[in-house]
């Protein structure tokens, strides 16, 4: 089977290639190759290549900054959704798109399912909910909605993790709580959907809802050492303040288990310590 995935050396997709590569042909061209934002060049590489399923994981996803600059949000977010919808749509093939916790406006007190109604309060949010508008108009489509992605290297975790063992001060926000999500178990969940493929929304996150300071509180107990920690409101786009994310549907679906995101926190960072 031959994969092409967008967004292929970005936090997510570079994590999702490393694990599919050695189980499947993988295409991932970065920006320079192909610019997903310009229609002809997308269809011709497409008519190419003639891959057998499309993972799209790239997106601008700087929230902060998809407010302020909204006409590129709109190309990448959107734009290149729509034509890499098209491509599917003309070889006929299923599209795998990644959304985000995001869609939602954060104002449940219980974990989100997938039909719940979608309301986002950011720009970021609204033009992944867009994306997810133009990618169920196939036949053949997969939604994924993520949270609070970390195993990259650049994210909150990591920050925290570098922090506490250099003795230099984390900045914590007070903002969200979300399902925080190993992007190593995002990548063995979608091995399984690639092979038993079934069209709709799900949810796709480690189990559990969690706040900034709870996940300090995680790498502080197994580092055995206390944070300097100072707590900030944050500037900029407004965040849906609780967006857990409900796995029920995935599981029982396609007989995946998601680990408790705390579990999965303590896996990274006894890999981390090991590394």
């Amino acid at each position: 089977m031959k994969l092409f995935i967008s967004g292929g050396r970005g936090r997510l997709g570079s994590k999702i290639v490393d694990y599919l590569k050695d189980r499947y042909t993988v295409l991932y061209p970065g920006r320079k190759e192909l610019d997903l934002t310009f229609f002809q060049k997308v269809m011709a590489y497409f008519i190419e290549e003639k891959p057998d399923i499309i993972i799209h994981t790239a997106a601008f996803t700087n929230v902060d900054k998809c407010e302020e600059d909204r006409d590129r949000a709109y190309r990448e977010n959107i734009l290149a959704t729509l034509y890499l919808k098209n491509a599917a749509e003309y070889l006929n093939i299923p599209l795998v798109y990644f959304s985000t916790d995001y869609v939602f406006d954060g104002l449940k007190t219980t974990p989100y399912r997938e039909y719940d109604k979608t309301v986002p309060v950011n720009y970021y949010g609204t033009t992944k909910l867009a994306g997810e508008e133009i990618v169920k108009t196939l036949k053949d489509f997969v939604i994924l909605r993520v949270s609070l992605l970390f195993g990259s290297g650049n994210d909150f975790i990591t920050y925290v993790l570098k922090s506490i063992l250099s003795d230099k001060e984390i900045t914590v926000f007070t903002d969200h709580i979300g399902s925080p999500t190993n992007i190593l178990d995002i990548a063995k969940a979608l091995d399984i959907i690639l092979n038993n493929f079934l069209s709709g929304i799900y949810h796709l996150v480690n189990r559990g809802a969690f706040s900034y300071i709870d996940i300090v509180n995680i790498c502080e107990s197994i580092l055995k050492k206390k944070a300097l920690i100072r707590f900030s409101e944050r500037n900029g786009a407004k965040r849906p303040y609780y967006t857990p994310l409900s796995t029920e549907l995935i599981e029982n679906v396609f007989g995946i288990t998601m680990k408790n995101s705390g579990e999965a926190i303590e896996d990274y960072i006894s890999s981390y310590i090991k590394d």
